[in-house]
């Protein structure tokens, strides 16, 4: 599938999905999820000035998320490629900066931000993944820590599917929207390698969701996280953590 129609699938997909979207995220299941991802950013991130950029920000999960932190006059930008999600957005946070863009050409300066995040598999809905490690190693400050979540290729759902391609047709959880979009799958070692080849450091690969889109009860959370931690090759969602290095000399 070309850019062009990728892109436009993409942008069809979450336009049209956009207004039922936080609906669907509002299970304990789901809730648990985020607040998992909050728990990982706070032991990430000290309580000085941070400058976040959220690539495919969607509704402003990631800004609730960190506002929710009490950062310290943190400055945040959201990105996404779907009005529609970026107008659900900006009506629930009319004072934060969203823009609507690709996250394979960010129109950021060199050196902006000190934390990037793509969370809840945004990344796996852009076709140029190399592209976009590109320039979320450019935009991050010497030093700076970005976290991305993708879809992992060897996760319980896939296989339970018989799914074993680089990508699938992905269709957002009880979503009564009936298409579906290109979404890229990705390994823990594929994962990890694309960030080491664009020169990031302390890589490393967390797994999370052993039973999301298979049995998602809320009794079983803990169940999970413990799969989840011992099986990590096999959750729903695998979380790059890296570090772009200081510069020295």
């Amino acid at each position: 599938m070309g850019n062009t129609n990728w892109q436009t699938s993409q942008v069809d997909y979450w336009n049209n999905i956009a207004n039922e979207y936080d609906y669907l995220y509002k299970t304990k299941w789901s809730k648990l999820e985020n607040f998992d991802v909050q728990k990982e950013l706070k032991t990430l991130l000290n309580n000085d000035k941070k400058s976040i950029l959220d690539l495919g920000c969607g509704t402003g999960l990631g800004y609730e998320i960190f506002n929710s932190m009490a950062l310290k006059n943190f400055k945040y930008l959201g990105v996404d490629i779907s009005k529609s999600m970026l107008s659900i957005a900006k009506s629930k946070f009319p004072s934060v900066d969203f823009i609507q863009s690709s996250m394979c050409d960010l129109d950021c300066k060199n050196e902006e931000f000190d934390v990037v995040i793509s969370l809840f598999c945004s990344f796996s809905y852009e076709e140029n993944s190399r592209s976009t490690v590109s320039e979320i190693y450019r935009v991050l400050k010497p030093g700076g820590l970005c976290y991305i979540s993708m879809l992992n290729k060897f996760s319980i759902r896939r296989l339970l599917n018989m799914k074993f391609g680089e990508f699938e047709m992905y269709a957002t959880r009880k979503s009564s929207i009936i298409e579906t979009t290109p979404a890229k799958v990705f390994s823990k070692n594929s994962s990890k390698q694309i960030f080491n080849d664009f020169g990031f450091e302390k890589v490393r690969v967390l797994g999370q969701g052993f039973l999301s889109g298979v049995f998602e009860n809320s009794y079983l959370w803990e169940l999970d996280k413990m799969t989840s931690n011992l099986l990590p090759d096999f959750t729903h969602m695998i979380t790059v953590i890296a570090y772009k290095p200081i510069h020295k000399g």
